[in-house]
């Protein structure tokens, strides 16, 4: 799976994209 992150395009393991989701999610406040 593919996020983007600062412009940059990280590829992450399922359980590494949760957790990412949720520090990022959290700071940007997008639920």
């Amino acid at each position: 799976m593919l996020v983007a992150d600062n412009g940059k395009v990280i590829r992450f393991n399922e359980s590494d994209v949760r957790e990412r989701f949720r520090g990022t999610l959290g700071v940007k406040g997008i639920s």
